[in-house]
């Protein structure tokens, strides 16, 4: 059996198929009696749209390309899923696209997803980017463009992150407050936003309480796993000499408790370690991790309305009754929430 056309449904009604497609999408200048005509054929054989001729018509595919570095993390994955579900609901579809962390393989994603003529592009940018003029060519090509996760100054466009200053210095405070003073911070690529701001809200709750801000205290990963740590024969020594640890992320926090261990110290009796993002391996870390819960779900959700507010009707349209006006600033900053464990 193919596919029922609206070719098909005219030819039976006797009339035009512009006339159908009209009934079909509820346009003016059809009678309700054509109307009703034309969805009832259309429902007994089961009629559906084809959205790449719909696209044609309204100039609009109704696709979203999603371009994330991994899903190896639960937060990212998370995301995704707000993405999707904000998706579904408004009827879009997305193409999700995998960097796997290179930029050579991100610059070329974006290419497709341009070629594939998508509405809108939803982005967090790979590790290892550090020229970001593909991201422009597609802003300037009148794709509607939102980062989320990380941001990027260079590009004018919005962006939907989790509060990494407050939340790492109020971690920082929470280990200040049980007495903790010798803590070092497990810094990600430097080149970051959420590196660069979790590294100053440590820095903050150390010069708010009056510790001093050794250089030794900060070490930077190469990767986002904590197993390429510059100077890591030096951390190693360091810690003997520490009593927290403030991770990049919950990954980086399970490299640390191997290492903490090989050093012959003990969690959190001798050393307490905070990480980030609240993956599923910190309930089933010996001892369970405390960390820092980020709004992974409802970050992907924010920052697919505003994607699907600039391609429905622009920034200045309420498309999104609660979506605030304030949030047509720049950036859109979601609140994190500490979980208390045992690590501390």
């Amino acid at each position: 059996m193919r596919k029922v056309t609206i070719t098909d449904i005219a030819k039976e009604l006797g009339c035009s198929p512009s006339t159908v497609s009209r009934a079909l999408r509820n346009k003016e200048k059809v009678s309700a009696e054509t109307h009703a005509a034309v969805t009832k054929l259309a429902k007994k054989y089961g009629y559906r749209p084809n959205p790449n001729a719909t696209g044609l018509v309204n100039n609009k595919t109704k696709l979203l390309g999603v371009l994330v570095q991994h899903l190896e993390h639960r937060y990212f994955v998370k995301i995704l899923e707000g993405i999707l579900a904000t998706g579904q609901k408004y009827g879009y579809q997305i193409i999700t696209c995998i960097s796997h962390g290179s930029y050579d393989q991100e610059k070329q994603l974006l290419s497709q997803l341009y070629n594939q003529c998508v509405d809108g592009v939803l982005a967090s940018h790979s590790h290892e980017t550090k020229k970001f003029s593909h991201f422009q060519d597609i802003i300037d090509a009148d794709i509607p463009m939102v980062f989320f996760d990380r941001f990027i100054e260079e590009i004018d466009t919005q962006c939907v992150i989790s509060d990494d200053f407050d939340e790492a210095k109020r971690a920082v405070e929470y280990l200040i407050s049980k007495g903790r003073k010798k803590i070092a911070h497990l810094m990600g690529p430097e080149h970051l936003s959420v590196s660069y701001y979790r590294y100053l809200g440590y820095r903050e709750a150390l010069k708010e309480a009056g510790l001093p801000q050794e250089k030794d205290l900060v070490y930077i990963m190469q990767d986002e796993h904590g197993k390429d740590i510059a100077n890591k024969e030096q951390f190693l020594q360091k810690i003997q000499e520490l009593d927290a640890i403030i991770t990049f992320n919950d990954t980086s926090a399970f490299e640390v408790y191997k290492l903490v261990r090989q050093m012959g110290r003990s969690i959190p009796e001798d050393v307490a370690v905070i990480g980030f993002s609240d993956d599923p391996i910190a309930q089933y870390l010996t001892p369970q991790l405390t960390t820092v819960r980020q709004p992974a779900f409802e970050i992907g959700q924010r920052a697919a309305e505003i994607l699907i507010n600039k391609i429905e009707g622009g920034e200045e349209e309420e498309i999104f009754p609660a979506t605030q006006k304030s949030e047509t600033a720049s950036t859109i900053v979601l609140k994190n929430d500490l979980i208390i464990r045992e690590s501390t």
